[in-house]
């Protein structure tokens, strides 16, 4: 008869298994506080002043200047008027602000820090939601100024009140704009989006994990290691562009991209264990672990913007 092959002969299954922790968790609603209080105090301004992303009014005595330096502040179509010591400048933040606090970077190193007296306020008659900071302190800026800054489709409209004064508050109170308006605070319907992508996320993993846990072979490690990349890029893919308020795309870009990058780790590791690679089956094991860090600071970003997150 012919001779057994020995155990060396035969494939064994790949000693490195990769974590296939279940990550990620549900985002099941949203924090109290996001939406309208007070509104400023109006000073009945007259005169429109107008920019392709929207109008408002100033008072009879104020005349068109130029657009003031704001640190940090870096407008689409800005335009200024100003009277009696006091100055609105207006505009559109394209990218910048795509955070919750709907402050550009730039201006949030300016202030050294988030500013903290910010409320939410319904401006001018189609009572648009926004965020007023009031007094904010900037670095190069001898006067504190007031900033509104509304959601939209197109960016973040802002108005800028230098230095801070109430009559550049009734102003901002006659804005209107040109484009949609979000929200301010968490969106439910985004809420209701991740919870789902990520909902459905967590049972593929708990399903592939089990078959990586329980495989015999590389191939079998290959296959499951397969349907833990598909579901991490299915999961990128269902989040990824739709119709999102400034203050979650920045949030959301963070989160496909964490997904994506579990599932390009995943990927790596498929295709090491079809190989039989070792080494490139451990290396993409520690990829994982980096993913998996990412996603957490990517839940942890959609809890500092408000959402409720629950493990």
């Amino acid at each position: 008869p012919e001779p057994e092959a020995t155990p060396a002969a035969r494939r064994s299954v790949l000693p490195f298994v990769l974590a296939a922790v279940v990550a990620v968790a549900a985002v099941v609603g949203f924090l109290v506080g996001g939406s309208g209080a007070s509104e400023p105090v109006s000073t009945l301004p007259a005169v429109p002043k107008a920019n392709a992303a929207m109008k408002l009014k100033v008072p009879e005595t104020w005349t068109d200047t130029a657009a003031p330096n704001v640190p940090g502040l870096t407008l689409a179509d800005a335009k200024a008027a100003g009277g009696a010591g006091a100055t609105v400048l207006f505009g559109t933040v394209r990218d910048e602000a795509n955070n919750s606090t709907l402050l550009p970077t730039p201006l949030l190193q300016a202030a050294g820090e988030v500013p903290k007296n910010r409320e939410a306020v319904r401006l001018g008659p189609d009572e648009v939601e926004a965020y007023r900071y009031r007094d904010v302190r900037l670095a190069g800026l001898d006067k504190p100024v007031t900033l509104y800054a509304i959601p939209t489709t197109q960016g973040v409209a802002t108005v800028a009140c230098m230095p801070s004064s109430k009559s550049c508050d009734g102003v901002a109170n006659t804005v209107e704009l040109n484009g949609e308006a979000f929200p301010v605070g968490p969106s439910e319907d985004y809420a209701k989006k991740v919870s789902a992508t990520l909902g459905a996320l967590d049972a593929k993993v708990a399903k592939a994990r089990s078959a990586l846990a329980t495989a015999k072979t590389p191939a079998a490690q290959a296959k499951a290691t397969a349907r833990l990349r598909d579901a991490y890029r299915q999961a990128a893919s269902g989040l990824r562009g739709g119709r999102l308020s400034p203050a979650d795309r920045g949030a959301n870009a963070r989160l496909v991209a964490a997904l994506d990058g579990l599932a390009k780790a995943y990927a790596k590791g498929a295709a090491a264990a079809s190989n039989t690679n070792k080494a490139g089956f451990k290396r993409a094991g520690a990829a994982v672990t980096t993913a998996q860090r990412e996603l957490a600071g990517a839940l942890e970003g959609l809890r500092a913007a408000g959402y409720e997150i629950q493990s």
